[in-house]
């Protein structure tokens, strides 16, 4: 299950001028009728929540990063900052030309998203204090790797206050006084969240790769727990780019967390000979499973596996959305088949008329997924994520919530 946040820009025009200065969080279109008028239910929650509201700046992005920054950006472009200032100006008439209508477009849905992710953070206190000035530097700097995490800290804020209604909050007590990112009140209970944003991009084109990225996401859970103080609950959120999406390839989370299936068969140690059946067995060796160290030692002298304070991870990946897809995501599978008929070519053309026409849109939607831990020292109610697919206690062992095989 999947959760969108705003339309192209023009519409997130309108849920902000229908917000102003009085929402809590800015929360996801579907909270908003199509002029921008608040649901009833969220009108309310404004209402009784209105007297202790912080208020963002009317124009989030530009307090944050403001005409100098991107002006320093400018001096000195790298490709990756070229990207930025292209989504940060996104604006005016569509062009006449196609392929530029659609790139504005998406540019325009990437705006809207990073709109609304700042001002949630805003209206949670995260550019409060030192821990605002430490987000407006990362979100500021030419670095990417630091501009990518103050984005996903944004980001998560915007997932669990504005989609989930969580209570978010920038004071966040982690192991050893150490401050993390943010803390959420789920269920009554304070949990500790730490959001990562690791990345690896796929080689060029023409360079042959292969596998998964789950030792990126173990390194994840590493830091994460070193962070984590033991009394409370904690959750790690992840916003990945990595070579496959994690929501495309759920192996490899898995891999990491739990552990995975091998082909198994027994050989006979005298004749060196096969003897019985190939079998397929699970090997619990993820960072939540694995009792014991590739040397045999145990992980913890109680026989427990070492990653206990981590409660749960959350997944948050970015997906484009059109409203009218480009005909290669629906019908090119059927072509590559070689299917190649004239009610394939009229549909292709009918689809492509419609991609590049008028009432074509683009937003951001949200690929999320929850994966608990079974070993957790406070473990999480799954009903609190009910609305995601989720790696949670199924029948008589583990599973994935939607019944996907591991």
């Amino acid at each position: 299950m999947t959760g969108s946040v705003g339309d192209f820009a023009e519409g997130m025009w309108r849920v902000n001028a229908a917000v102003g200065e009085t929402a809590e969080v800015p929360l996801d279109s579907h909270c908003f009728g199509r002029n921008g008028t608040p649901s009833g239910a969220l009108e309310q929650g404004m209402q009784a929540r209105m007297a202790n509201l912080i208020h963002p700046p009317s124009d989030v992005l530009l307090n944050v990063i403001p005409p100098q920054v991107r002006d320093g950006w400018r001096r000195n472009p790298t490709k990756e900052l070229v990207r930025r200032l292209q989504v940060l100006c996104a604006c005016g008439p569509k062009p006449s030309g196609k392929t530029e209508k659609i790139r504005l477009m998406r540019r325009r849905a990437e705006r809207s998203a990073w709109d609304t992710y700042v001002y949630c953070a805003f209206a949670c206190g995260l550019f409060e204090g030192q821990k605002g000035r430490d987000l407006r530097g990362r979100l500021a700097s030419k670095d990417p790797e630091s501009f990518r995490s103050a984005k996903a800290e944004c980001l998560a804020c915007w997932c669990l206050a504005g989609r989930l209604g969580f209570t978010v909050s920038a004071y966040a007590p982690g192991r050893n006084k150490k401050m993390l990112d943010m803390r959420a009140v789920i269920d009554n209970m304070d949990i500790g969240l730490e959001v990562k944003a690791p990345c690896r991009e796929r080689p060029s084109q023409g360079q042959a790769w292969d596998g998964g990225d789950e030792d990126v996401i173990a390194q994840c859970l590493d830091a994460a727990n070193r962070q984590f103080a033991e009394d409370v609950a904690n959750i790690l959120v992840l916003v990945p780019q990595l070579r496959t999406p994690i929501s495309v390839d759920r192996a490899q989370l898995v891999s990491a967390l739990y552990g995975e299936e091998k082909i198994t068969r027994l050989i006979d140690m005298t004749t060196g000979g096969p003897v019985g059946d190939v079998a397929t067995k699970f090997f619990p060796e993820g960072k939540f499973l694995r009792r014991r160290q590739p040397s045999g030692a145990l992980v913890k002298r109680n026989g427990m596996p070492g990653f206990t304070r981590i409660s749960a991870v959350i997944v948050i990946e970015e997906e484009m959305r059109d409203q009218y897809p480009h005909p290669i995501t629906t019908l090119g599978r059927k072509i590559g088949e070689g299917a190649c008929d004239g009610s394939i070519q009229d549909a292709w053309g009918c689809q492509l008329d419609l991609h590049y026409g008028s009432d074509n849109y683009c937003w951001i939607d949200h690929a999320i997924l929850v994966a608990h831990n079974p070993y957790a020292r406070r473990p999480l109610n799954p009903q609190s994520f009910r609305e995601y697919v989720q790696f949670m206690e199924v029948g008589d062992g583990y599973g994935w919530s939607d019944g996907e095989s591991l």
